[in-house]
């Protein structure tokens, strides 16, 4: 997401698109916040994910 974003926003398309796709968040989330030479900076998460309940994976 460009870092004009808003962030609330961001989320919520991402956790939808969690589960458009199936998936179920399994654990905590990893934020880190990254700033290059620079000075932009960027955040990454990591969401640990797997096939919700009842949901067949695969093709």
């Amino acid at each position: 997401m460009p870092a004009t974003s808003d962030v609330v926003r961001a989320g919520h398309d991402l956790f939808g698109w969690i589960g458009r796709h199936g998936l179920a968040v399994v654990g905590p989330t990893l934020e880190e916040h990254l700033v290059d030479d620079d000075g932009r900076g960027g955040t990454v998460l990591e969401i640990p994910v797997r096939p919700a309940p009842g949901r067949v994976s695969g093709p």
